[in-house]
This record gives C-alpha cells, sequence and structure tokens, in this order.
C-alpha cells in the first residue's frame, strides 16, 4: 500500500486523466468502499479518480491475503478494475495501482501538482489509444503432427519407435527429444511472426513472459504474452490481422485470444504508476 502514514481514514486515487476529459469519467456509487462515492479531483490540467475509503479495513484485507484468505480483497480488486474500465471513456488514463492511497485531500494534491507536468507528458503519448492482449496458445497435438508432415527423418524415427524390434526403445528417445526440439522452435518462430505483424498495427508494443496454465486459466501452452497500444481507429485493422494469422498459422497448432481493451499498465512508466 502506497503512502504508509495514514490514518483511519484515506483518500483512495484509482487513475489520472487530463481534466478537460472530466466528463468523461466516473463519479458516484461503484469504488472499492460502497459507502463512499467516486470523486474527481482537478488539480491543475489533470483530474484524479479517487475515493475516501476506510484505510484499516484494506489492511485488514490485505493481511488476509498475505494469509492465503483471498475472499476479502477479491471484490476490492475487482471494484479497482471496475473503476479504471470505465474511465477508460477518457480519451487517456494513467491507472494506479491497486491500494495507492493518500492520508488526505490535499495529499494527493499536493501529489497532482508535483507530477503534474509528467502526467501529462504521459496523458499526451497515450491520447487516442487503448491496450489490448493477445495471448498465443499453441495445440500440442496439432503442432506435433505439423512438425511431423515437415520432417521425414522425424516421420522414419516415429515408424521405428512403432516397431517391436530392440531397436524401438532407441528410436522413441530420439523420436521424443527431436520432436521436442522442433516444437520449441515452431512455437518461438510463430510467436516472432505473430508479434511481428501485431506490431505493425500498434504505437508501441511490448511482449511480458508467457503465463503459465495454472495462472493464465489455459490448457494449452501460452508461447506469446503480447501487449499492444494500439489507436481507436486502428483497432479493426488489429482485429483483421489476429483474422489473417489464425488463418495463416491454425493448421500449425496457432489459437489467437485478444483481451482488452485494458488500461494501459504495460505502457505507463513506473514513476507515474505508482505513488514513490
Amino acid at each position: 500500500m502506497s503512502r504508509a502514514a495514514v490514518g483511519e481514514r484515506g483518500i483512495y486515487l484509482y487513475g489520472v486523466a487530463a481534466a478537460a476529459d472530466a466528463g468523461a469519467l466516473p463519479q458516484g456509487a461503484g469504488g472499492i468502499d460502497p459507502r463512499h462515492p467516486l470523486e474527481l479531483i482537478v488539480q491543475g490540467e489533470v483530474a484524479a479518480v479517487a475515493s475516501d475509503v476506510d484505510v484499516e479495513r484494506v489492511q485488514e484485507d490485505l493481511r488476509g491475503a498475505e494469509d492465503g484468505d483471498l475472499t476479502r480483497l477479491e471484490p476490492l480488486v475487482r471494484a479497482h478494475e471496475e473503476v479504471l474500465a470505465r474511465a477508460l471513456d477518457a480519451d487517456a488514463l494513467v491507472p494506479f495501482r491497486f491500494g495507492t492511497i493518500f492520508p488526505n485531500e490535499a495529499e494527493l494534491r499536493a501529489f497532482l501538482a508535483e507530477r503534474e507536468r509528467e502526467l501529462e507528458e504521459t496523458l499526451q503519448r497515450l491520447a487516442g489509444a487503448r491496450e489490448w492482449g493477445v495471448k498465443g496458445l499453441l495445440d500440442p497435438d496439432v503442432a506435433d503432427a505439423a512438425a511431423a508432415a515437415d520432417d521425414p527423418q522425424l516421420a522414419e524415427l516415429a515408424a521405428r519407435a512403432a516397431e517391436s524390434s530392440g531397436s524401438a526403445f532407441f528410436a522413441r528417445k530420439r523420436r521424443d527429444a527431436d520432436r521436442a526440439e522442433l516444437l520449441r522452435a515452431a512455437a518461438a518462430e510463430l510467436a516472432e511472426s505473430c508479434h511481428e505483424r501485431l506490431c505493425a498495427c500498434a504505437r508501441e508494443a511490448a511482449v511480458n513472459a508467457p503465463q503459465p496454465p495454472e495462472l493464465s486459466g489455459y490448457a494449452m501452452p501460452m508461447i506469446l504474452n503480447g501487449v499492444y497500444l494500439v489507436d481507436r481507429e486502428r483497432e479493426d485493422e488489429l482485429r483483421a490481422a489476429l483474422e489473417e494469422l489464425r488463418s495463416g498459422h491454425g493448421d500449425r497448432g496457432l489459437v489467437l485470444e485478444l483481451t482488452g481493451p485494458w488500461p494501459a499498465y504495460n505502457f505507463v512508466r513506473p514513476a507515474s504508476a505508482v505513488v514513490g
């Protein structure tokens, strides 16, 4: 939690937009503490989406999460994300991470005044664009069949591995090793090709580490975890590029999932996204 010197009541910061965009920002119900409405704090040329919050309650829920009890924290995180999703109606938004709390409005205004120039520069860089995520997954069975069809030597090893001769055991071992290497190479090539094509639709792009199945929720292995800052008028172009890639590489086992739009966490400098 940011700004530790807080009392029983604090002010929670969700995100910052240009003051000129204040009309597009959420107000009223929907904050992490239902007793306190969302409000706008306008300071100079920027406007913050904020709400009062019971700091002790949030701290208690955070301690519970550290002990493995996420049931009380999850609704707060979900409310935070929903506020930011509503704030995406603004032309640009600097999102702040969950748990950014100031002792009072005066401290928040001081922060906004201190960081106003940096926030304005970030908003200008994000203006007119939204973050989208693309998860590239690989169907192992389809990819394996495609690799075998492309490599006669692998097909020959597979035939020998199916025999009942004494050499079949070693053929199976070599087949499995060669197949694994071919799949790794094919996955890397597919991921690079997809990212390069999607970058052509984006203002900025980045690649995060692929998530394991227990985190991603996908049964198939993830080979691409890309994020793309796309101009709103080019979002249809991004979708068309995805369809092109699906059509061109589906027979190689490639599955592409589009997610978003999201708050542009991946394209905001840490100094702007986290209170320091």
